[in-house]
C-alpha cells in the first residue's frame, strides 16, 4: 500500500506543472519537447481568446510538422476557417486542399461551397462534392455522421448538377 503525497509534495507539483504550461503559452513554438496535441491545443486557445494572429502563427507551425493526421486536419480546418472568415481565400484555399488530400470532408466541403458560390465553377464543385463523397468510405465517424454527411454532399452534387445541366 501507498502511502498518499504530502501537501509539500503536491504543491511542488502543481508549481512545476504551472511552470511548465506558462513557458508553453509565452512560446510555445520555441518550448522543448513539446507534443503535438499541446501545440494543436496552444493555437485554439488563443483563437478561443480571440489572439488570431498568435493562433494563425501557431496554426501554420502545425502544418509544418510531421503532426498525426487528426491533429493535422483539425489544425488545417481551423486555420482556413481563420482565412476564410477574414475574406482571404486566397490563403484558405490551399490549406483547404492539403487537408482534403488528408482525408478532411470538411475541406472538400468548403472547397466545393468556395468554386460554386465565389467562383461559380460548378464543374470544380462537382469534383470536390464526389471527392468527399469518396472519402466518406474511408472516414473514422459514426454512422449516424456517415448518413449526415452523405445525404448533405448528395443533395449538393444534385444542385450542382442541375446547375450545370441548365447553365
Amino acid at each position: 500500500m501507498s502511502t498518499p503525497p504530502t501537501a509539500a509534495c503536491l504543491v511542488v507539483s502543481m508549481a512545476a506543472l504551472l511552470n511548465r504550461i506558462t513557458m508553453l503559452l509565452e512560446d510555445p513554438v520555441n518550448y522543448p519537447d513539446i507534443e503535438a496535441n499541446e501545440m494543436a491545443a496552444a493555437a485554439r486557445l488563443f483563437e478561443e481568446l480571440g489572439q488570431i494572429p498568435r493562433a494563425t502563427m501557431l496554426y501554420q507551425h502545425c502544418l509544418g510538422q510531421s503532426y498525426p493526421g487528426e491533429i493535422f486536419r483539425d489544425s488545417s480546418e481551423r486555420l482556413a476557417a481563420i482565412y476564410k472568415h477574414a475574406g482571404n481565400y486566397t490563403a484558405a484555399i490551399p490549406v483547404w486542399a492539403r487537408a482534403a488530400q488528408a482525408g478532411s470532408l470538411l475541406a472538400c466541403e468548403e472547397l466545393a461551397k468556395y468554386y460554386e458560390h465565389q467562383v461559380r465553377d460548378y464543374l470544380q464543385a462537382v469534383q470536390w462534392t464526389q471527392t468527399a463523397l469518396d472519402a466518406l468510405t474511408s472516414t473514422e465517424t459514426t454512422s449516424q455522421s456517415i448518413y449526415q454527411w452523405k445525404r448533405e454532399l448528395e443533395h449538393r452534387l444534385n444542385r450542382l448538377k442541375y446547375k450545370l445541366d441548365h447553365a
